[in-house]
C-alpha cells in the first residue's frame, strides 16, 4: 500500500501527506456510510462559498475547487447546484481529473430523488456569495 507513510519521531512526513490524508479520510467516510442528497437539497448549494455538482450520481462539494479548476471558475458556477454530468463528458476529462473527484466527493443522489429546474446562479450572485434564487 503506496498510500500508507510510517514515520519515526525524527523524520519529517512527505509534503504531499496532507492531501493523502484528505484522500484517505474521503475514501473511509465514503465507505463507513454513503449519504444520500436530493436534486433539490443539492440545489441549495448554489453560491460561490458553498457549491455542489452531480456527476454520474455522485455529489461533490466542488467550493475549494473553484480557484483551482484550469478552465476556470465560471464554468463550474454555471453547471454547480446540478447534475453536471454531461457537461463534464463533452469536455474529455484525463484520468488525473477524474481521480481529483474523489477528493471533493461527499455522497450519492438518492435514488427516490428526481431532478428539479433550477435557475443557474449568475457569476455575480455566486461571486458575492449569493444564490441564483
Amino acid at each position: 500500500m503506496d498510500w500508507v507513510y510510517r514515520f519515526s519521531n525524527d523524520e519529517e512526513p512527505p509534503k504531499r501527506l496532507p492531501e493523502l490524508q484528505i484522500v484517505c479520510i474521503h475514501y473511509f467516510l465514503s465507505v463507513m456510510s454513503v449519504q444520500n442528497y436530493t436534486y433539490e437539497e443539492v440545489a441549495k448549494h448554489n453560491t460561490r462559498n458553498d457549491l455542489y455538482m452531480i456527476i454520474d450520481k455522485k455529489v461533490y462539494d466542488i467550493t475549494k475547487f473553484l480557484d483551482e479548476h484550469p478552465g476556470g471558475d465560471e464554468i463550474l458556477i454555471e453547471e454547480g447546484a446540478k447534475d453536471a454530468s454531461d457537461a463534464f463528458e463533452d469536455v474529455g476529462h484525463s484520468p488525473d481529473a477524474r481521480d481529483m473527484l474523489k477528493i471533493y466527493y461527499i455522497g450519492e443522489v438518492d435514488p427516490e430523488s428526481t431532478p428539479v429546474k433550477i435557475e443557474p446562479p449568475t457569476v455575480a450572485h455566486v461571486a458575492n456569495g449569493q444564490g441564483g434564487k
